[in-house]
């Protein structure tokens, strides 16, 4: 179990996190068309993948994961959202 200072706060933890969430979204909204083509490199499961569809749900996103377990919870995503084409590959200048 992970020990807590006597000064930690949850409640504002959690105002921190759901602030700085807003404010992705907005930064997204912002700088996104909705048509775009985006290129998630390192996707995991694709929480980034996600957040593009919240803002531009037409947007083609290819999102490259080389981990089989994380890219077999992308390919998941990419059945409910098609416009999500899961690559299984790393993104390097190197071999590695």
């Amino acid at each position: 179990m992970t020990q807590r200072h006597q000064f930690h706060r949850p409640d504002l933890e959690a105002a921190d996190t759901l602030a700085a969430s807003r404010q992705l979204h907005h930064d997204l909204q912002r700088i996104i068309p909705v048509d775009s083509v985006i290129f998630d490199v390192g996707a995991n499961r694709g929480q980034f993948a996600e957040e593009i569809l919240r803002v531009a749900p037409d947007a083609k996103i290819y999102s490259f994961e080389p981990v089989p377990e994380a890219y077999d919870k992308l390919k998941l995503l990419s059945e409910r959202h098609p416009q999500v084409m899961p690559v299984k590959q790393a993104v390097s200048l190197r071999a590695g």
